[in-house]
């Protein structure tokens, strides 16, 4: 990704601000997460999941803010966002605003998939989330840092998006859970481990069979299986 030029602007208000699109509500969670990181780095963060309450008003303030307070618009990138008629609009915005600056990053993709960009963004340099959401933030920190020099500030940004993740947190509920750990006291070893071969011309198919039905732990290995249990034992606990 290469750095472009200062932005030129001739509005009276600092262009701080990162702007988030994305599609409403499918990707809430990850722009509340990436939303927060970035405030908790003392970036201006503005996205339309910070709306608490419905009302033309905030849509105003909105677009005022990718219009004249942002230096750079997020798009969270995946192939239903991208058909989204907000998120359009958004893009087109953006243009509008990044050929008023003269700056041909003011879009950063943020690659959460395959998808076909439009005629708008096709020239753009996405951050590939794809590997992970923690490796993006990565390369986007590195990008907003070092190329674009995005400024950070000391406003309460952070407490907002604290509050927001608070608001849309899950309640805890009480149902059954799988238990998946290794931390369980073990009493004692097996004093062998036993290698149960399958004899003549038996196929995998019935080898895997027999295995399913064993009435003991097994674990196949090459033509047969090991266990701790013998033979003859047909409860799980002898």
């Amino acid at each position: 990704m290469t750095a472009s030029s200062k932005p030129k602007d001739t509005d009276t208000e600092p262009r701080e601000a990162i702007f988030i699109s994305h599609a409403a509500p499918e990707d809430n969670p990850f722009t509340i997460w990436l939303g927060a990181k970035l405030s908790a780095l003392g970036y201006e963060v503005w996205a339309d999941v910070l709306r608490l309450k419905g009302g033309d008003d905030w849509q105003r303030k909105l677009e005022h803010a990718l219009r004249h307070r942002a230096c750079k618009m997020l798009l969270v990138a995946n192939p239903n966002a991208v058909q989204k008629q907000g998120v359009r609009n958004e893009i087109q915005i953006a243009s509008d605003v990044a050929r008023k600056l003269q700056d041909n990053a003011f879009i950063i993709p943020l690659g959460m998939g395959p998808f076909e960009a439009s005629f708008l963004i096709a020239h753009a340099q996405y951050i590939d989330f794809t590997r992970g959401w923690a490796r993006g933030l990565s390369e986007l920190l590195e990008t907003l840092q070092e190329t674009y020099h995005v400024p950070r500030n000391t406003r309460d940004g952070e407490a907002i998006w604290r509050d927001i993740q608070f608001l849309r947190a899950k309640t805890l509920t009480h149902q059954p859970e799988r238990l998946i750990s290794n931390w369980l006291l073990i009493d004692g070893l097996p004093n062998k481990i036993r290698y149960y071969e399958f004899k003549g011309q038996i196929s995998e198919r019935r080898a895997q069979a027999a295995m399913k039905d064993a009435p003991w732990p097994l674990k196949p290995f090459r033509r047969g299986f090991l266990s701790f249990a013998r033979m003859h034992c047909r409860n799980r606990e002898s």
